[in-house]
């Protein structure tokens, strides 16, 4: 607290015992978020049904208001779906996701939404073998020599 002035955040602060300094870090509400995140990551891992947030408030330990927010944020960062509509009978309900790859690249978007994927056989560029099926298909093969190299290898 200080004695004048508007009251500056709460912060954490970083030991680099390399430099052997001691550096400000996140703030405390950030620090207390992200702690509370691994700690609903931890209970929600070994679950094998979906939990719903009563349950997840009522066991694991810390601020309510930390865990509510902290939740929401791993849903947001899709470390945690949820399912359920949210009212009486039918509550959110809570599940790991079953992967923690950081999300720091975006997801690639489709640059040909209409056309979708195109089959090996019809890419000019895919340079992989044909598919049995399309083998005996006319028009879809090129004939490995033209009829005037067939001659010179006298076939």
């Amino acid at each position: 607290m200080q004695s004048y002035g508007a009251d500056l955040e709460e912060i954490t602060l970083e030991n680099d015992s390399e430099a052997r300094t001691i550096n400000a870090g996140v703030s405390l509400v950030e620090a207390d978020l992200r702690e509370m995140e691994n700690v609903i990551l931890e209970f929600l891992s070994p679950q094998v049904e979906a939990v719903d947030e009563r349950a997840i408030t009522g066991i694991v330990e810390g601020r309510k208001g930390v865990k509510v927010k902290a939740l929401r944020r791993l849903v947001d960062s899709r470390k945690v779906v949820r399912t359920g509509g949210g009212k009486k009978g039918d509550p959110y309900l809570y599940r790991h996701s079953g992967f923690l790859v950081p999300t720091i690249f975006p997801e690639p978007e489709n640059r040909n939404p209409k056309q979708g994927l195109t089959d090996s056989y019809e890419s000019a560029n895919t340079g992989s073998a044909p598919c049995a099926q399309y083998q005996d298909v006319p028009g879809r093969q090129e004939p490995a020599f033209s009829n005037a190299e067939l001659e010179q290898f006298d076939v």
